[in-house]
């Protein structure tokens, strides 16, 4: 008689085969709001997305919440719809601020993949002092099967 299988006991399942969407597991959250916690900036750093790609607008509640005395959400359509991937935004990417860096060194510490990319990415007008940054969550990127 095999023995029967105990109905209690869960299978494991990878993170990527019971969710469509992004999503911060427990123990990343926890680690990124403590690098976020670390990073001695005083003005709300802008949390970026279209809130027409609800994925994004997803992902970014849930960064959010890592981060919730450090970022400020800005929702808006100059995101385009089909934008994909993460990006720190900064005025110019040879003088990168360093709450941006560390910014940029907490996602890493994470595995949320991103780029740092210059003022010129195409966001509407927004006005950038010296030391702006801001986070945008676009569409998640597709993986390949390869």
């Amino acid at each position: 008689n095999p023995e029967a299988p105990n109905v209690a006991e869960k299978p494991e399942v990878s993170h990527t085969e019971i969710t469509k969407g992004r999503e911060i597991v427990p123990v990343q959250g926890t680690v990124l709001r403590r690098a976020i916690e670390a990073i001695d900036h005083d003005d709300w750093v802008p949390l970026t997305f279209n809130p027409a790609n609800s994925e994004a607008r997803d992902y970014a509640i849930e960064i959010f919440g890592c981060g919730a005395g450090f970022f400020s959400v800005r929702e808006t359509h100059d995101v385009p719809v089909e934008l994909a991937g993460i990006f720190i935004r900064v005025k110019n990417v040879a003088a990168i601020p360093e709450h941006a860096r560390l910014l940029s060194s907490a996602l890493t510490s994470v595995g949320i993949d991103h780029e740092i990319v210059q003022r010129d990415l195409p966001l509407g007008s927004v006005t950038m002092p010296d030391d702006y940054c801001e986070l945008i969550i676009g569409r998640m990127k597709a993986t390949s099967s390869t």
